[in-house]
């Protein structure tokens, strides 16, 4: 059941909503959390309901090993508890996600002819599993309190993050759930208000974007993956449609989890702030993705020594940081090259700031012309990168990448589209046009307001003035408007971040 889709929409969210409002007029915390875990398994047992046992026994040994943590001695046999929780969650996302990629692996290598095991992961394993993860080192590290077992059902479960995030953490989520900040549990029509306006702004930025710039992406790949060559303006077309299709689809995700959240009076992290902005590789990782961001920083770099053990230890725990980081992402090598590039990069970056610093010139970076030239190199690269994140294989990638920057293939364009194959707001648009679009939507990346300022001007408005009134209004005319173009599209409508 996706965010984006027409049953979730019209009749799961409505439920959810009218639930909670009604299990709220008992004023039993208990009451609405067993509402919220209920609510959270039904979501998540719609894809396969068989993987709710799995999500259980997942949280069951969790939180067996936390209340070990908590009771045991720590200097004694916290390490060695914490250790066995981690090699737990890292042992069942491996046989999930890698089995089948450490098979195939070995049988290259050594000549093997192990049968190739074909498992689906369940929906979410990676996420469920890093937030767990984070959850046993802070209660190693102190920074926790011991909750009852629904709360920290209701932690993990909680529907508008257990597929694809925001990877929330003790901190950040715990507090509301068990009623010492926030609104969680609370009913509130200006929340519900909120959450709608939020939730619009994401489904829009899913429908009408998002699935626009993969009719451009997508062709354009299968191509390449079919074997088949690109001209220099295609594998440009390639790249740049992918990098505006990813950020606007996951980002549209968080935006939709984020405004669910708010209809239940939750608030969870930021995740997305006008990423393709940065004038560096290491600002972009400041602003993409950024709960999975600070987890790779906290629970990995910086125990691996960060940046306190030299420069060359610390250039090697980036680089390992973000490999690992590629492979989270998906069991092929394609992943770990995407993750090794963004590395490189990092080491990169950091060693030319720290030569500006040695030689007196830390001030250019001050100079518009400098800034803009950072922006569009940092771009540039991460779209370079995210060939890999997006093709099949190596050659393909390659293809497109080597394609960017050899002019001798040409600049015919529209080979692999269909007359009609474009649509925007439901409506075909003529071939050509996506250009165009592929402009705006880089002005749109580039210049406008992100939604986390949206979502502080929607916050500031008087829940019972003209303008919050109208805009919820004007969320729900733009929820429908949507919805009328997802009626009349066929085809896979998920989200890409769901693979993983």
């Amino acid at each position: 059941m996706s965010f984006s889709s027409i049953p979730f929409i019209y009749l799961f969210l409505p439920f959810c909503v009218s639930a909670f409002f009604f299990v709220s007029a008992f004023k039993n915390r208990t009451l609405t959390l067993l509402c919220f875990i209920a609510l959270s398994l039904v979501f998540y047992g719609y894809y396969d309901w068989r993987y709710i046992f799995l999500l259980l026994f997942s949280i069951f040994v969790n939180y067996a090993v936390s209340v070990c943590i908590f009771r045991c001695d720590k200097e004694k046999y916290g390490k060695i508890l914490t250790g066995l929780g981690i090699a737990f969650n890292i042992a069942l996302m491996g046989y999930f996600k890698y089995t089948g990629f450490f098979l195939e692996n070995v049988n290259a290598l050594f000549g093997a002819n192990f049968s190739i095991w074909k498992i689906i992961p369940p929906l979410g394993i990676s996420f469920f599993s890093f937030q767990q993860i984070s959850y046993l080192v802070d209660t190693y590290r102190g920074t926790t309190k011991k909750n009852s077992f629904p709360e920290y059902l209701c932690f993990v479960t909680f529907f508008p993050h257990i597929l694809s995030g925001p990877i929330s953490r003790y901190g950040q989520l715990m507090p509301q759930i068990d009623g010492t900040v926030g609104d969680g549990g609370k009913f509130s029509f200006g929340n519900v208000g909120c959450g709608i306006i939020i939730f619009a702004i994401g489904l829009f930025k899913k429908v009408v974007f998002a699935d626009y710039c993969g009719e451009i992406a997508n062709p354009l790949f299968n191509a390449t993956a079919a074997g088949n060559s690109l001209t220099c303006s295609e594998c440009w077309e390639a790249a740049v449609s992918y990098s505006l299709q990813l950020y606007f689809d996951f980002s549209g995700y968080c935006d939709m989890a984020v405004g669910c959240a708010k209809m239940l009076g939750f608030s969870l992290p930021v995740n997305f702030d006008s990423p393709y902005k940065s004038k560096s590789i290491t600002e972009f990782w400041r602003r993409w993705h950024m709960t999975l961001s600070f987890f790779l920083r906290d629970y990995l770099y910086i125990p691996m020594g960060g940046n306190r053990k030299g420069k060359l230890r610390k250039h090697f725990n980036m680089l390992a940081t973000m490999l690992i980081g590629g492979l989270w992402h998906g069991a092929a090598w394609t992943f770990v090259a995407w993750g090794g590039m963004h590395g490189l990069m990092l080491v990169i970056n950091n060693i030319f700031r720290d030569i500006l610093k040695k030689f007196g010139f830390d001030g250019i970076r001050n100079f518009a012309l400098y800034k803009c030239a950072s922006v569009i190199l940092t771009f540039v690269c991460v779209a370079m990168a995210w060939v890999f994140f997006r093709a099949e294989s190596f050659q393909s990638a390659w293809t497109i990448i080597s394609g960017m920057f050899d002019p001798s293939l040409g600049f015919a364009q529209n080979r692999y589209f269909d007359l009609n194959q474009f649509s925007l707001f439901g409506l075909k648009t003529p071939l050509g046009f996506q250009h165009l679009m592929m402009l705006f939507l880089l002005a749109v990346c580039l210049f406008a307001k992100n939604s986390v300022f949206m979502q502080s001007v929607v916050e500031s408005l008087d829940r019972r003035g003209f303008k919050f009134c109208a805009s919820v209004g004007g969320a729900l005319v733009m929820i429908f408007f949507c919805s009328l173009i997802l009626i009349g599209r066929t085809g896979n409508n998920s989200f890409i971040y769901f693979n993983f």
